[in-house]
């Protein structure tokens, strides 16, 4: 806990802003996730890619999904990929950075099934590891029902 309290000093008011608005959209994600019906975000079509993006976009779209993960660890809940995703996802519409899309994935793992979802934004994942993304076979999710 003081770990966290220090590297909270640390931060700047930018960072912030970003890990209390993280925290914000990890809440409301947690909540909307609940009304999704099961099987309600496989989709068999995909997102639009966005190819291109601004370096400031970039910049704000990496530093909103800084400021989910850094709220996932350290905030009032510890929130599934699926919710992280999710709350990135609606911080950059949000802040109208647009393209990104949720991906979930699966994979078999020591036998047995397991499954992950991270954010894609003009070929960069935001807010995971790309080592561990690229263990997960990607399928389609719909957009409109994440909200």
């Amino acid at each position: 806990m003081l770990d966290a309290l220090r590297s909270l000093r640390r931060a700047s008011f930018t960072e912030l802003k970003a890990i209390a608005l993280g925290q914000l959209a990890l809440l409301r994600a947690q909540k909307s996730l609940r009304s999704v019906p099961v099987g309600g975000l496989v989709d068999p079509g995909s997102a639009d890619a966005v190819t291109s993006l601004e370096p400031d976009d970039r910049r704000r779209a990496r530093l909103i999904a800084q400021g989910v993960m850094r709220a996932s660890r350290r905030g009032v809940f510890r929130p599934t990929c699926l919710v992280r995703a999710m709350a990135i996802t609606q911080r950059l519409e949000a802040e109208g950075v647009k393209g990104a899309a949720v991906r979930v994935g699966v994979a078999r793992q020591d036998g047995k099934f397991a499954a992950h979802a991270w954010v894609e934004l003009c070929g960069e994942i935001l807010g995971d590891d790309e080592a561990h993304v690229s263990g997960y076979q990607a399928i389609p999710v719909k957009l409109s029902d994440l909200r």
